[in-house]
């Protein structure tokens, strides 16, 4: 998204040579209004609106509409789990009311919004622009807590291993197995028993791991990217590496579970405070209008 990058509305001197105005902010053209959010999880039934559960999508779907003064038609990009953070969540609608600029809206939402959860960015998108269509990869970030110790406020941040085992995760032997999940397959082992999507196939061009050591504690980031997710398939991914670098499973267990298709071969299904939406990458950025934040 770097073509489509923030253009802060800068000011400008008047007729009568007044510099110290600031311009009004100019009202949108009837067009989508397209957000990049962050929230914390730890508090909401995952994204997508259940009821009278307490979700993102229907505690930004409330904050919209006293702005706007209708209820919007969210469009967002991924249907993150309960308990599961994001960075760069995408999520689109169309304003019945076009007098808020892309900076009213920005500051208007965070103003309105709980603190759990914030928007970052805000573009002026093509009317009907839906993310979910548009997206040309995900990128997911999980941390694994791997030392005796995680900072207490870290705690609804990782999988804290270190605190429930006695035994170290082998660094090289989890990295053996991420290998073998790249490239295009079928991945039919590593989504929930219940997502009922029948197209199973997806390219990962990216499974890291890095160790971070600091006072807070030593931890594994696990960054995983492609083309599209299932549900809980990151999860799953990382809880079978947890399972290869804890030596109860080996890293050819990666193949098997990819040919066999059967989600009782792969592995644990990791918790989901230690997941997080990190980037969405568009297919054409340059698609979109004027960015603010």
């Amino acid at each position: 998204m770097t073509s489509a990058g923030p253009q802060v509305l800068a000011s400008c001197s008047s007729a009568q040579g007044r510099p110290d105005v600031e311009p009004r902010p100019a009202a949108l053209p009837a067009g989508t209004v397209l957000l990049e959010v962050a929230y914390d999880g730890a508090a909401f039934h995952g994204w997508q609106t259940q009821g009278t559960l307490r979700t993102v999508a229907a505690t930004f779907a409330a904050a919209v509409q006293a702005m706007d003064g209708a209820p919007p038609t969210l469009r967002g990009c991924s249907r993150t789990d309960a308990g599961v953070h994001a960075l760069g969540q995408l999520v689109a609608f169309d304003p019945q009311r076009p007098s808020i600029s892309l900076e009213g809206w920005l500051r208007g939402l965070n103003t309105t919004l709980p603190r759990d959860v914030r928007v970052r960015r805000v573009w002026q998108a093509p009317l009907g622009f839906t993310p979910r269509f548009e997206a040309a990869s995900k990128r997911y970030i999980y941390t694994i807590g791997t030392g005796h110790l995680v900072a207490p406020w870290l705690r609804g941040q990782v999988w804290h291993i270190g605190a429930t085992t006695k035994r170290e995760l082998n660094l090289e032997r989890m990295r053996e197995g991420a290998a073998l999940l790249l490239g295009t397959h079928d991945y039919a082992a590593f989504k929930a028993s219940d997502d009922p999507r029948d197209n199973t196939v997806r390219t990962l061009f990216r499974c890291d791991l890095e160790v971070h050591a600091s006072r807070t504690g030593c931890c594994i980031t696990v960054t995983v990217e492609g083309t599209a997710f299932m549900k809980q398939m990151v999860r799953i991914i990382v809880g079978t590496l947890a399972d290869i670098g804890l030596g109860l499973r080996s890293p050819s267990c990666i193949r098997d579970a990819l040919e066999s298709r059967q989600r009782a071969s792969a592995g644990t299904t990791a918790p989901p405070q230690g997941l997080c939406l990190d980037r969405i990458t568009l297919r054409q950025p340059e698609a979109l209008g004027p960015c603010f934040g």
